[in-house]
């Protein structure tokens, strides 16, 4: 009997080179010749195909069970289960199709990583080193198995696997303390659609205090050129120079905006490395007048003098050791984790149009259309050749350590239960998937099992773990040696300020040790139980006034990258909560709210003189700059959302102004004309720029990318 071979197995047994017996009496081996890779760009394009094709059957099965496994809240359907009816719960007219986080490269899949990198930043504080490692397509390994008048793009297969290799070689240099003893790390792999692999890495290490020494990092972090007798000085000025930065069309970087380069090159000379006030490191660039090396290139004909203040900082023994593009940064600020994730997530450059009759549309709570997010992904995917080479060797994207264990919080008789709709065995199986991580929390407090009462819900994970068969938490049998460093930490769930009893829940299981019950959160000291666990934060005083919406604005900020959502949750706050001080929580989070526009008018004005507004539409003398340019756009983005809120659709700003005096301070008025002024700018001419510069890119490139529609 033959045994089945999935879909995967088979196009990466495809993909390989491998030696067979073809005559197994005379034991006679030859390598045989794989024709995929000696097809060059045609090679390319089958990997693509069988990527797209995979990936393909996996979005078919998910769009076309949605109702087999369905999750809804316990209190909806178990009336239905204990009837019989199953059909019955949880059925919609017009459902959404979900896309769920398991699917790598999913929005929920990259969502979640970001919050368990946000949970191991809240857990291990803040972070010491990011690291940006590319692929070299000169390495041994590489240049070994290419034939003869062949490139590195026609073997992605073999590149993948290299970086792979290179990739976990210098995970290992860091774990066993090449730098100093390893607390964790965060990294994430990159694929661009005219390049090699890169990976961003961020690392924590166990000794903070000897990272905010410049000594240390002068130690590991250098950004100058070395002697010409140095075993680096080729590999310096081949893969750590920055520049000449100038015209695309010149033949030179295209990192220029506004005249002036966006990464801040040349930078500025220093004769040693300082901080500044938030953590953000100079490194020591000594000038040719103080001693530092210079090197003179070529390019295009042109003689180019390099100096120190064009050398991205790296680290010498790791790039002595792996010989490629190796950038090494000393960082001190969350705002790195953002990074890290935002820019892979940030999708591909498309635009999609549909146009459909609405005149028997069934409404939804998503719209007029039920949101399909299968199609939505299929529709944005843009797949190389390296990355379904990466994809098909099922390698990951996104690593950790420590793990994450993310928590569930969910009001009573509210849980998640999962059944299938054509399956007769919920009504067995019910009582068991009433248990959930946080009512087995509250069960093993009160059985005080092990240290249990000692502990938040938050801290399950690194002495319990969870059986999900058994659906219990069973004590740890190897704790973790390090208090400090856990192997498994926990992320509790998000809880928005528009469920308020929800947040109210999360408030107090993230101030309550050893909790027994829902009513053990709402008991006050003196044994009162009180009706919400609003009520029970309010008399515990875990929020009081604004306080906890400003909390919740505060852990938005920390725990997402959509600036968007942002705004909307500041609006949402304004309409459904009691705000005291709406003006005072406008202005805390003003600039986190406008980051994006502060973003895109800062790098399309850099360099320019500003243009003014004609006084018909501004009747204010003061000069509009980047900053108040971006705040009358937040404003009227501000303005917008409101009068999108209630039926009536003309809420404003101004109505958060009812009841003060002329002489109060009151929300700033957007100005739209202003506003649709700078956006023609904007709009009109850097986006028809950058989509012009794209096209040039993609055509030179001249790659083989699949569009799966």
């Amino acid at each position: 009997m033959l045994n089945k071979v999935s879909q995967l197995s088979w196009i990466r047994y495809m993909m390989m080179d491998r030696a067979v017996n073809r005559e197994a009496t005379k034991l006679v081996e030859r390598k045989v010749v794989n024709p995929i890779h000696l097809s060059n760009r045609l090679g390319q394009q089958w990997i693509v195909d069988q990527y797209c094709k995979w990936m393909s059957g996996v979005l078919r099965y998910i769009e076309n069970n949605q109702k087999k496994i369905r999750a809804e809240l316990y209190s909806g359907c178990n009336d239905a289960v204990r009837a019989g009816d199953v059909e019955h719960a949880g059925e919609s007219n017009a459902r959404p199709v979900i896309l769920p986080s398991s699917i790598t490269g999913s929005d929920r899949f990259y969502q979640s990583k970001y919050l368990d990198a946000m949970a191991i930043c809240l857990r291990m504080g803040r972070p010491h080193l990011f690291v940006t490692m590319t692929c070299n397509p000169k390495w041994p390994e590489i240049t070994a198995q290419l034939k003869k008048g062949q490139t590195h793009n026609d073997r992605p297969d073999i590149v993948s696997r290299v970086f792979k290799h290179k990739l976990a070689e210098l995970m290992k240099d860091f774990k066993d303390g090449r730098f100093g003893e390893y607390a964790g790390h965060v990294h994430s792999i990159e694929f661009q659609k005219a390049g090699l692999p890169h990976a961003h890495i961020i690392f924590w290490m166990a000794d903070k205090d000897a990272w905010r020494k410049t000594e240390t990092v002068d130690k590991v972090i250098s950004a100058e050129i070395p002697d010409e007798s140095s075993p680096i000085y080729n590999r310096v000025i081949t893969s750590m120079l920055h520049g000449p930065c100038g015209n695309p069309e010149d033949g030179v970087r295209s990192c220029m905006r506004g005249g002036q380069c966006r990464f801040h090159f040349p930078q500025d000379y220093q004769l040693r490395t300082e901080f500044e006030e938030d953590g953000y490191p100079h490194y020591r660039r000594r000038s040719p007048d103080d001693g530092g090396n210079t090197v003179v290139k070529f390019r295009n004909g042109k003689r180019i003098v390099y100096t120190n203040a064009d050398v991205v900082p790296y680290s010498p023994w790791l790039l002595k050791k792996y010989d490629c593009h190796i950038n090494v940064e000393y960082v001190y600020s969350v705002k790195s984790i953002k990074y890290t994730f935002k820019y892979i997530t940030k999708g591909s450059d498309v635009a999609t149009t549909k146009l459909e009759s609405t005149g028997n549309t069934p409404a939804s709570a998503d719209g007029p259309f039920p949101r399909n997010e299968v199609e939505e992904f299929t529709n944005k995917m843009f797949v190389g050749s390296m990355e379904a080479a990466w994809r098909l060797q099922e390698n990951e994207i996104v690593g950790r350590y420590p793990a994450v264990q993310a928590l569930p919080i969910h009001l009573p008789k509210q849980q998640t239960v999962y059944f299938n709709p054509d399956s007769t065995e919920d009504k067995d199986n019910e009582q068991k998937d009433d248990r959930t991580m946080l009512t087995e929390y509250f069960r093993i407090c009160e059985e005080n099992v092990g240290n249990a009462r000692d502990l938040y819900y938050k801290d399950m994970p690194e002495y319990f773990t969870w059986q999900s068969k058994e659906r219990r938490w069973q004590p740890r049998k190897r704790m973790f040696k390090d208090k400090d460093r856990p192997g498994m930490i926990g992320r509790v769930h998000f809880a928005g300020m528009k469920d308020r009893e929800r947040f109210a829940l999360r408030v107090l299981l993230s101030n309550t040790k050893g909790v027994r019950s829902f009513e053990d959160l709402k008991r006050l000291d003196d044994g009162t139980i009180c009706g919400s666990f609003m009520a029970a934060c309010i008399e515990k005083n875990l929020v009081s006034d604004d306080h906890y919406i400003f909390d919740c604005m505060e852990e938005q900020v920390n725990h997402s990258t959509n600036i968007k959502q942002l705004r909307t949750l500041f609006v949402d706050l304004l309409f459904e909560c009691e705000v005291a001080d709406p003006l005072q929580l406008y202005v805390q989070f003003k600039d986190d709210m406008k980051n994006d526009f502060v973003y895109g008018y800062k790098n399309y004005f850099q360099g320019k003189s500003i243009p003014q507004p004609p006084a018909n539409i501004d009747d204010d003398d003061g000069i509009w700059d980047v900053d108040r340019i971006a705040t009358n756009s937040l404003l009227c983005a501000l303005e917008k959302l409101c009068s999108d809120k209630g039926d009536n659709r003309n809420n404003s700003l101004k109505d958060f102004d009812d009841g003060k005096s002329d002489g109060d301070e009151k929300f700033p008025l957007p100005n739209f004309e202003v506003e649709k002024f700078y956006q023609e700018i904007f709009d009109g001419t850097a986006k028809k720029r950058e989509q012009r510069e794209k096209v040039r890119q993609l055509y030179n490139a001249n790659i083989e990318v699949c569009i799966v529609l």
